[in-house]
């Protein structure tokens, strides 16, 4: 295999103040905005690429993703520690939506919505000492327009990584300590997953890819 082209960025800090631990990253191409948390702060961020103007919130330690809710303005699904809640900017305030992995010392990691709306979002065990994760106590999950949860892989340790295909028959899921893709075929209709191929990655690579970020459908 050849080797890949050197890549070359000019790097900018746009950030007034250090993040310690940043999640969640999502571009909401509608208004500009790039969102973002701090796990370790429970800081909600939000840069405006245009004016760049930005804002935060803050809440406890704990969350790890945001997504803007469809068709409300200044509304957001966010996570905190096992549970996910809608988080209503300009209020500074958060109503649950629901929790998961019950009687677990878990806590949600990646989510991202897939092209019809639906919040997918795995979990994993917290860190309690560096580099040291319980395995297999986290699952995977999704969150539908009418607010009901399904699971759809458990014994994962770190869930992480989620994207679909663009022609929407495929999804994309990584566990991080176990260093594999799962790729599972995909119905876009329902919502399901089935089928799947694990690959296990023993080199690391950069690929470059285009994507775009659904908003949470959600009633």
């Amino acid at each position: 295999m050849s080797s890949l082209p050197e890549i070359r960025h000019n790097l900018k800090r746009i950030s007034p103040y250090t993040v310690e631990l940043g999640e969640g990253p999502h571009y909401d191409e509608k208004t500009g905005r790039l969102y973002h948390v701090d796990l370790v702060k429970g800081g909600c961020y939000y840069l405006d690429t245009k004016t760049l103007e930005y804002e935060s919130i803050y809440f406890e330690p704990g969350l790890t993703l945001i997504v803007p809710i469809e068709g409300k303005a200044g509304q957001f699904v966010i996570s905190k520690n096992r549970s996910l809640y809608t988080l209503d900017w300009a209020k500074k305030s958060c109503d649950l939506i629901t929790t998961v992995d019950h009687d677990k010392d878990t806590r949600v990691n990646d989510g991202k919505c897939d092209p019809s709306g639906r919040l997918w979002f795995g979990t994993m065990n917290w860190e309690r000492k560096p580099g040291c994760f319980a395995p297999n106590l986290g699952s995977l999950y999704s969150l539908n327009h009418n607010r009901q949860v399904s699971l759809h892989q458990d014994n994962v340790t770190i869930a992480n990584g989620l994207a679909w295909s663009s022609c929407k028959t495929k999804f994309y899921f990584i566990d991080s300590m176990a260093r594999q893709v799962w790729v599972y075929d995909y119905d876009d209709q329902s919502g399901n997953i089935s089928k799947y191929i694990i690959s296990t990655i023993t080199k690391y690579y950069l690929n470059q890819t285009k994507n775009t970020s659904p908003k949470v459908n959600l009633n």
